[in-house]
């Protein structure tokens, strides 16, 4: 802020003079205001001619005065009171009454107006009293802006003019001047940057510039090519020959005018050649002349943008195209030719259309594809036995039909049951065949059966167990008249997924009497089971492996073995192994079954004196020593000739040895860690006993 300060020479003077009538000074009015900068006006006494800066001090002893602080940011301006003391050059801030009702020291207001405070209680002297402030100018409350075009070209004369909303400013100055002395329009013939500074009414200031860019003349280039007999016209002058013709255009619009630069070239008559292929009954038209036949035609052919074209034709006339086709087809089967259907072998002509050239006439021969050699081969169902209720004599039996397949190509297979009843019928107790005849559409014929089996239900189960899918059922127990005891057990395989094998636990050294070692057992069913006597992992037991697919969605099958008296069991554990690699397992009991009578014919008698002898040598017992064992390892068996086996944990043999005395050594230095089975077999027993290598 910038404040006006009392000439110094005032204050000499003693006495007052009655004063001149006030005006306003301003201070600085071509200065240029930053942020909070403000122009200071006084009222006070009056200056001398020709200093506006400049108030006269006056005679008397104090002078009212007001003082005027204009705020170019707020649009306002401050009004003060002060009291001038002549002897002493202080000026004195009053608070006053001021013509608006305020009373205080400073008042704002915005202009124009007139305002005034009383001076009474400061003590000067009336004729001392300026008090009042008469502001009739108005701030210039917008935005300047310079309008001119952006460029200019040489030799062009251009407008500048002033956008202030109808504000008049009295005070202003162009940089570089303007020559016709006015704040708009200004008339410049040069590009550069142009200025323009103005003050309002209040001393506030404003600015804006604008730049002109240089504008050149634009330069193009442009081809005109025209042929032999015709002309081009260019800013009235017809030109006929090939050339370069420069032309100005002068601009529309505010921009600079295009000076063209024209390649003339006179170009010769174009010449193309086409071939044109035609069928037999068509023609060709050109220049409306029309030819059936091949031959050599020119033609001219006009041209709306470039020269006429010669165009030199090439007819040829091509025959119909032909060829035969064979189509093979079952004596059921239609071929559809042209619309027509044909059932029968024979010949078919056709014309076939084309869109791209001549029709092709092609020749059908259709025959059938039978007789013909083919392979077709039948599955039957595998053997399925029923349970029927205790005390019935037949039970109603449903199977999978059976399934056919060739590779004959006509389709169609004939399926026929051939023997036995079909599904759903009344099958009666026991075994009935049921077979299937297949022939296909090229003669070829075949068949196969299988065997239904209606087993009627024995008394209750003993005792049931279900692990997941799997039902495990303890039938019956009987004894002979050795005591040696015959187990009947029933598996029921509800699982989707097949049976592979299912093992009993029998007592360690127990060998079932029956069935025997690798024997094939068949079931009531029919179905067939390798026989494991006995089975080492994953238990002691008698195992029964499916030779073929095997027990699945609710199929079952009773499963018999014979064990010597000495086995009494009270619970069997029962292991089953579904595929992939599925297993379920459970545990039944006996104490709940009768003991019946195991007929007589049951076993053959040399089993039944196998048994005997076993029951004779049954309390010898195989014994190893050390064990756990490391290097060497005598078994003691009494007084029996016979061979050792030792199998690992997947059953496989690792050692054999033939003995033929009460004792035995051998060695297991080059056996892995882990356990074993030692197995000693005699001419009429089997002893068992694992051992265990350790290092």
């Amino acid at each position: 802020m910038k404040r006006l300060s009392l000439p110094s020479a005032f204050f000499s003077i003693l006495f007052c003079f009655a004063f001149s009538n006030a005006i306003y000074a301003h201070q600085n009015p071509s200065a240029s205001f930053a942020d909070g900068d403000s122009t200071i006006w006084q009222k006070g006494l009056s200056p001398k001619l020709g200093n506006p800066d400049f108030i006269g001090a006056p005679l008397g002893h104090c002078l009212d005065t007001t003082i005027a602080v204009v705020n170019c940011l707020t649009h306002t301006i401050e009004l003060s009171a002060y009291v001038y003391w002549v002897f002493t050059g202080q000026l004195q801030p009053i608070v006053a009454t001021w013509s608006t009702g305020q009373v205080s020291h400073k008042i704002t207001v915005s202009p124009p107006g007139v305002w005034s405070w009383d001076p009474v209680p400061t003590g000067c002297e009336p004729n001392h009293w300026h008090t009042e402030y008469n502001q009739s100018g108005t701030f210039f409350l917008g935005s300047i802006e310079i309008l001119g075009p952006v460029s200019l070209c040489v030799g062009d004369v251009a407008e500048l003019s002033l956008a202030s909303g109808g504000y008049n400013f009295q005070n202003f100055h162009w940089a570089p001047n303007n020559p016709g002395g006015n704040i708009s329009s200004y008339q410049v013939t040069t590009a550069g940057s142009y200025s323009l500074s103005v003050t309002d009414d209040l001393g506030c200031p404003f600015s804006d510039q604008i730049s002109i860019a240089p504008s050149s003349i634009v330069s193009q280039t442009e081809n005109i090519s025209f042929c032999t007999g015709e002309s081009v016209t260019i800013g009235g002058q017809v030109y006929t020959q090939s050339g370069t013709v420069i032309d100005t255009i002068p601009s529309n619009t505010s921009g600079c005018d295009t000076i063209i630069t024209y390649t003339l070239t006179q170009g010769p008559y174009q010449t193309r050649s086409v071939s044109i292929s035609f069928c037999p009954g068509e023609s060709v038209t050109i220049d409306g002349q029309v030819y059936t036949q091949s031959g050599t035609v020119m033609d001219t052919l006009p041209s709306a943008i470039s020269c006429d074209t010669i165009v030199i034709y090439t007819l040829t006339l091509h025959p119909f195209h032909t060829r035969s086709e064979t189509i093979s087809f079952c004596p059921s089967q239609t071929v559809t030719l042209g619309g027509t259907n044909y059932t029968q072998p024979g010949t078919v002509v056709l014309t076939l259309p084309s869109n791209s050239g001549c029709d092709t006439i092609v020749t059908y021969t259709l025959q059938f594809l039978t007789p013909a050699a083919s392979n077709l081969s039948m599955i039957c169902p595998n053997p399925l036995s029923v349970i029927a209720p205790f005390g019935s004599t037949s039970a109603f039996v449903n199977y999978n039909q059976a399934t056919a397949t060739t590779d004959c190509p006509c389709p169609g297979i004939a399926l026929s049951l051939s023997g036995g009843l079909a599904s759903g019928s009344n099958f009666p107790k026991g075994i009935t065949p049921v077979c299937f005849q297949a022939k296909d559409s090229c003669g070829q014929s075949a068949s196969c059966c299988f065997n239904v089996t209606v087993e009627v239900a024995g008394e209750v189960a003993c005792d049931t167990k279900v692990s997941g899918c799997i039902k495990y059922e303890l039938l019956t127990i009987t004894a002979d008249a050795s005591g040696n005891r015959t187990y009947r057990i029933r598996v029921t395989n509800n699982c989707s997924s097949k049976l592979i094998y299912t093992a009993f636990q029998m007592p360690n050294g127990i060998v079932a009497i029956e069935p025997a070692n690798l024997s094939t057992y068949t079931a009531p069913s029919g179905n067939t089971y390798k026989v494991r006597n006995p089975n080492y992992t994953p238990l002691y037991s008698i195992r029964f492996a499916s030779n073929s697919d095997s027990l699945q969605l609710g199929e079952s099958d009773i499963f018999k073995y014979t064990l010597p008296k000495q086995s009494n069991l009270t619970f069997i554990n029962v292991l089953s192994r579904l595929e992939p690699n599925l297993y379920a397992e459970a545990t039944l009991n006996t104490f709940n079954c009768n003991i019946g009578t195991t007929p007589s014919n049951s076993r053959p008698n040399e089993l039944r004196d196998e048994q005997a002898l076993v029951e004779s040598l049954g309390e010898t017992a195989l014994l190893l020593f050390p064990n756990p064992a490391s290097q060497r390892v005598i078994a003691s068996f009494g007084e029996q000739t016979g061979k050792l086996h030792i199998l690992d944990q997947t059953g496989r043999v690792v050692l054999r040895q033939s003995v033929n005395e009460s004792n035995a050594e051998f060695s297991v230095a080059d056996l892995p860690q882990g356990l074993y089975q030692v197995i000693f077999m005699g001419e009429k027993t089997m002893l068992h006993c694992p051992l265990a290598v350790q290092r």
